[in-house]
């Protein structure tokens, strides 16, 4: 827990040392991404903790991690709305598909990069199944100025 913190508190200097509004802006939505990333996962660590003995220091943790999304969210109000959007825009996600076989994860992650595709998102699909081999995209290998293999449209 005191890791999440100093983590947390790490990225809060950054966004203070900014120059300028992008900059600025890009640093608050990774500190709010982050914060909610520990939140979500101690939502799902504390389902499974029923053990009064972790109770207390958990909701201090909890509370220390939700004033990060509180100060986050009121810093990125007063800042620039084009600043804003224009850091949202630049800030991408990252997917990973995974599961048991059979169960479609190449035909889901290759229409939804297709889709996002055409949406002018930048996708980088990669299918490294271990059991066949390594596929990327249709769309990154015409990019390179040769025709995709057979198969290389699943991502």
């Amino acid at each position: 827990m005191t890791r999440q913190l100093s983590i947390l508190e790490r990225v809060e200097a950054a966004a203070v040392d900014q120059a300028d509004d992008l900059g600025t802006c890009l640093a608050w939505i990774a500190l709010r991404r982050q914060a909610g990333r520990y939140l979500r996962s101690l939502a799902n660590w504390s389902a499974f903790r029923s053990s009064q003995r972790y109770a207390e220091p958990m909701a201090a943790h909890q509370s220390a991690i939700e004033g990060f999304v509180v100060k986050s969210e009121s810093e990125l109000a007063r800042l620039d709305g084009e600043a804003r959007e224009e850091a949202l825009r630049r800030l991408g996600r990252r997917l990973a598909v995974v599961g048991k076989g059979g169960a479609g994860k190449t035909l889901i992650s290759g229409t939804l990069a297709r889709l996002l595709a055409r949406r002018g998102r930048r996708v980088l699909a990669a299918d490294l199944d271990t059991k066949s081999r390594p596929h990327v995209h249709a769309r990154d290998a015409r990019r390179r100025g040769r025709a995709p293999s057979r198969g290389a449209g699943a991502a």
